[in-house]
């Protein structure tokens, strides 16, 4: 779940299926004999990585891979489909917010992390987000300042 893990993986789509007729049942004995030239194809494009400083990640694979992280980690999945940054926004309560996320594992039969851990990762999605605790001395809640409903889950969809 560290950022260090989801920059090093490079997802690539395989979107074509080859017929059974048209497949080379020998391509393995075929390439044998090309063996040389596939070596130096492969250390030519191990200098051109070196040179543009890794891969190029088109904007499908990016796509997939920010549709496994989601799928992985039901708290991203909930928190960046049901809420968005805003610097002018008030907020949203600490216990709201956690409360709709245990709804959404329940709906989804996912198993719920704890409040503590939900929390951190509230500020490892929303960095900006800071907690707060309006109110007056003795009526405090905790609330999660500039944490707001996105728009798209504020009105009811048409199906």
């Amino acid at each position: 779940k560290t950022i260090a893990t989801w920059r090093r993986l490079l997802l690539v789509p395989f979107d074509i299926t080859i017929e059974e007729d048209e497949q080379i049942k020998d391509l393995a004995d075929q390439l044998k004999t090309e063996l040389p030239g596939i070596l130096i194809w492969a250390l030519e494009g191990l200098f051109d990585l070196n040179l543009h400083g890794g891969f190029v990640r088109p904007g499908k694979s990016r796509d997939l891979l920010e549709d496994y992280r989601r799928d992985s980690d039901p708290a991203r999945a909930f928190l960046l489909e049901t809420y968005s940054y805003s610097p002018n926004g008030y907020g949203t309560t600490c216990s709201e917010v956690y409360e709709k996320y245990t709804q959404y594992c329940q709906d989804n039969n996912y198993r719920p992390m704890g409040s503590r851990l939900f929390g951190k990762q509230v500020y490892r999605i929303f960095p900006d987000v800071k907690q707060t605790q309006p109110g007056s001395r003795g009526n405090r809640i905790r609330t999660y300042e500039g944490l707001v409903t996105s728009v798209t889950n504020e009105t009811p969809s048409c199906g």
